[in-house]
């Protein structure tokens, strides 16, 4: 079900380190059948990724590349693509039932990173665990179905998500 739209930014050449947050918007655009993204190049620089933070207003010590939130902003306000970017707590499994939204985690070195954030892709959310896409992993390794207890979602949640809305 999910391999109809999952994007791995490590099936990439164009900066697969960094490039979480083009394939999450990516697997979005895929999986709402809006165009543009297949060119996974150009879709990374029409998202300033290649913009160093400093320049976006951020540390100079962040990553060298990403796609930071503003950059998710604009291109799809400029686009006409209408998006929500804030969920409360109990809204999380109606929304997931529309579709999937991208978030940004931080804080657990081992998933996430420390320091620089990674972004995944919320697919679902049972009673208690969030099911989610990984483009960390590859399309070969078939572990790209992750899942994540509520409770650790919340601690490495930064805030930051973005759905499509259609």
């Amino acid at each position: 079900m999910y391999k109809n739209y999952f994007i791995s930014q490590n099936d990439q050449s164009f900066y697969p380190e960094y490039a979480c947050g083009i394939a999450c918007l990516a697997m979005l655009f895929k999986y709402h059948q809006i165009p543009g993204y297949d060119n996974f190049e150009k879709f990374a620089l029409e998202l300033n990724f290649n913009v160093s933070p400093e320049e976006k207003g951020y540390d100079s010590d962040d990553m060298k590349y990403g796609t930071y939130p503003e950059d998710i902003l604009k291109y799809l306000t400029k686009n006409n693509i209408s998006f929500r970017m804030s969920f409360y707590d109990d809204e999380w499994k109606e929304a997931l039932k529309k579709s999937p939204i991208m978030v940004m985690m931080t804080g657990n070195e081992e998933e996430f990173g420390l320091r620089n954030s990674h972004w995944i892709l919320l697919v679902k959310r049972d009673k208690d665990f969030f099911t989610y896409l990984d483009p960390y992993e590859t399309m070969k390794s078939d572990n790209y179905v992750k899942h994540i207890w509520s409770g650790d979602f919340q601690k490495y949640y930064t805030g930051i998500a973005c759905q499509i809305i259609k």
